[in-house]
């Protein structure tokens, strides 16, 4: 991320605290702004941006979220889930391993009656 990306990032989350980077490549970035903030700032905030910030804006779009948008991001919440759920299985089971090996070398010698071999 290059100096100019970061200075308009800074910019835009200190005037609009609820803005997220969604996304950022090349020269474009992609906002996510709550629904709480009115669309009269945003619009303000990034004219501002556009003269302030000396034509590093050069042009903008305001969208609302799409039912498409909202599909895939559960889709990615789904996966994300899974993967965790994945990784706590895995060192649920490493966990156990574990403490068996550990419970099968560590007891005393016990025969077969129960009694130690003392």
């Amino acid at each position: 991320m290059n100096s100019e990306t970061k200075h308009v990032i800074s910019y835009i989350k200190e005037r609009i605290p609820e803005a997220t980077v969604k996304e950022e490549h090349n020269k474009m970035i992609h906002f996510r702004v709550t629904t709480s903030v009115p669309l009269y700032k945003m619009f303000s905030v990034l004219e501002e941006a556009r003269e302030q910030l000396l034509n590093l804006i050069e042009d903008y779009t305001v969208t609302q979220v799409t039912l498409d948008d909202v599909f895939v991001n559960f889709a990615k919440m789904q996966e994300e889930n899974q993967e965790l759920e994945q990784t706590n299985i895995n060192n649920e089971d490493s966990f156990l391993k574990r403490t068996f090996l550990y419970k099968l070398f560590h007891r005393k010698k016990k025969n077969i009656i129960g009694k130690s071999n003392d």
